[in-house]
């Protein structure tokens, strides 16, 4: 987590929702920089949340764990998620997955042909799937033995009922 904070007490905080290796800040009188490293990996996303605050009592809590963002929590989604590092945010009934090449609930499964961000938003009747990612996402929806094959463009959404 880093912060930055004004004299009113309002401020910015940048939190990664990944482990990261080290922190290198170095500057003063207010031109501070910071560089966050991960090491010895070839391949690593980072996934950074940017929040701001208008008091200091509304900033992230850094002495919690998993803190909430705004009623957003980290890694409690109710979807069994499956990719090497696959993150969740979760608010009420909408899920954004990150890095995820397949995510299960009790009665659906939704295989990715390739690691992939995406949100979802399931109510009583249908599942509705938001593409986060930078390209074309193809997946598989198979609920109650019934299959659904789905192609979604960056940023475009479908409904599939599911009962």
């Amino acid at each position: 987590l880093l912060r930055a904070t004004f004299d009113n007490g309002t401020g910015n905080d940048i939190y990664q929702l990944r482990s990261v290796d080290s922190v290198i800040t170095s500057g003063k009188r207010g031109k501070q920089w910071s560089v966050v490293a991960k090491n010895n990996s070839k391949k690593y996303n980072f996934i950074t949340i940017l929040f701001p605050f208008d008091n200091f009592e509304n900033r992230i809590d850094e002495t919690v764990e998993n803190p909430s963002l705004l009623g957003w929590e980290v890694n409690t989604s109710p979807w069994k998620l499956y990719g090497e590092n696959a993150v969740s945010l979760t608010k009420n009934s909408t899920t954004i997955f990150f890095l995820v090449d397949k995510i299960e609930a009790k009665d659906i499964t939704i295989e990715f042909k390739e690691n992939t961000d995406i949100q979802i938003k399931r109510t009583e009747k249908e599942i509705v799937l938001q593409s986060l990612h930078v390209s074309k996402v193809q997946l598989r929806l198979t609920s109650k033995g019934k299959v659904t094959n789905v192609e979604l463009l960056p940023g475009k959404s479908v409904a599939i009922p599911y009962k």
